[in-house]
């Protein structure tokens, strides 16, 4: 607990930094206002109505109340801490009937220092923070037969994300047959569901299988209302090849159409990120019967299109590593008391060296200003105030929730630009500042005002003095 206090005080204390550097971006805006507009149906400008067009997250609802309150961004990212870090504690309650202290302890160290976890706390907010803990919750719950919590937490899970569901799904549905089989075996000594021997088989049975039923009707009404009603379901183009633009076409197209499907989805990058992930536990989970709850999750992220979803420091890894976490507690509590030492040793050593070469926390570029003259920034955001205005990512985010209307891209709604003509941004440098350049040469915009390389643009049919 120590250990997870103190490094949940290292990222906050780097968070701090990192905010008032103005060094958060796209994503931390989009869900700040969000979070902001649970009441208004999760809306956002960056994303140009509701949150739901993109992802089922009705579980955001529950950091409403903080963000009211505070009327801060930073406010999530001190939740996505809180939530990340409390998945160890977890961790270690999870196994501790089944192995000493010190292994437990060991057990949890290994998993806080993962690189794909902790990197989590001090990335920008996403809603898959909430999946660590809760994945882990529903299965103490379920070993400790713990009813009620274990349908909350299921509950709690599926309305994460409607593909953080789907893992949720097939651990369930992994939990029931792993449970109908202990049933019919003639065993008298029951240690216990990780263990897969539960003293009550057949209740374990019943309610996972009940569970993962309404998990898939929650899931599967999702799908059809955001094909009814939103236009269809956005994350569908990570998935798009020229052999199948859905994700369960990808999947089809493994067996049916191989020959196209395997060159394309076989990849050094994939197969980098998968040894990554395992090299972080000296594949100790390959060696457990639970790491089959990971391979949904895995899957999701490796069939994606987009390299950004496949590389350490991505929230993606959030779907497969709580349950890549546990199948590790698993493995390592089989392991004969006199090898633990050295394996949890070698795992510790990898983190380490991971953490000094190839930390994904990346301080050094995030710890620093987005851009040399803040107070020119700040100046040029005041005196447009609450408007529909679009700016940089990183400013649009510190400015979310006082200005609402505000806009991470170029909008056609948008009546006010505040942009930095020195940006370090080559996305700003090569698409966006021509189209301002342009828009300023068709007087479809004009130069309102100036603070130093900042620049404030209007909209010619504005008629708002400032």
């Amino acid at each position: 607990m120590a250990f997870t206090i103190g490094v949940a005080t290292f990222i906050g204390l780097c968070t701090i930094v990192r905010w008032n550097d103005w060094n958060y971006g796209y994503d931390l805006g989009i869900f700040s206002q969000v979070v902001y507009n649970v009441p208004r149906g999760f809306v956002d400008r960056p994303e140009f109505g509701t949150h739901f067009h993109y992802h089922f997250s009705p579980i955001l609802a529950l950091l409403w109340p903080l963000v009211a309150l505070f009327k801060s961004p930073l406010v999530l990212q001190w939740s996505a801490i809180v939530l990340i870090s409390a998945a160890t504690p977890m961790l270690y309650l999870l196994f501790r009937p089944y192995a000493d202290e010190r292994t437990c302890t060991w057990i949890a160290l290994c998993s806080l220092f993962n690189p794909f976890l902790y990197s989590q706390a001090f990335n920008e907010f996403h809603e898959l923070c909430f999946l660590p803990v809760l994945a882990i919750v529903l299965l103490w719950a379920l070993d400790r037969e713990r009813w009620i919590a274990a349908g909350i937490a299921a509950m709690l899970l599926f309305c994460v994300r409607e593909d953080a569901a789907i893992t949720g799904i097939a651990a369930l549905l992994t939990i029931t047959l792993v449970a109908g089989v202990s049933g019919r075996s003639t065993t008298t000594r029951r240690r216990g569901l990780l263990l897969a021997e539960p003293p009550h088989a057949r209740k374990i049975m019943w309610l996972s299988l009940f569970l993962a039923a309404a998990g898939s009707a929650i899931v599967g009404g999702y799908f059809l209302y955001v094909n009814a009603y939103l236009g269809g379901w956005e994350p569908t183009t990570f998935y798009h090849y020229a052999f199948a633009t859905t994700p369960f076409g990808v999947i089809v197209a493994l067996f049916l159409r191989p020959m196209q499907a395997w060159p394309t989805l076989v990849t050094l990058g994939r197969a980098g990120y998968l040894v990554e992930a395992l090299v972080c536990t000296l594949f100790l989970p390959l060696r457990s019967r639970w790491f089959i709850l990971s391979i949904p999750g895995l899957a999701i992220v490796l069939l994606a299109n987009s390299i950004g979803v496949w590389r350490i420091g991505a929230q993606y890894a959030l779907l497969w590593l709580p349950w890549l976490m546990v199948a590790f507690g698993e493995a390592a509590i089989r392991l004969a008391p006199e090898k633990r030492g050295r394996w949890f040793l070698g795992v510790a050593g990898v983190l380490a060296l991971i953490a000094l070469i190839g930390n994904p926390l990346h301080l050094g570029t995030y710890l620093r200003p987005s851009y040399d003259d803040l107070a020119d920034a700040r100046r040029a955001l005041a005196k447009v105030g609450n408007v529909a205005l679009s700016t940089h990512d990183e400013w649009q985010t510190h400015i979310s929730i006082s200005d609402p209307l505000a806009n991470s891209v170029l909008s056609p709604s948008s009546q006010w630009f505040v942009y930095a003509n020195d940006y370090p941004n080559r996305r700003f440098q090569k698409i966006i500042k021509p189209e301002l350049e342009r828009m300023v040469k068709i007087e479809e915009i004009r130069v309102f005002a100036r603070y130093g390389q900042v620049v404030i643009y209007r909209r010619v049919a504005v008629a708002k003095s400032l």
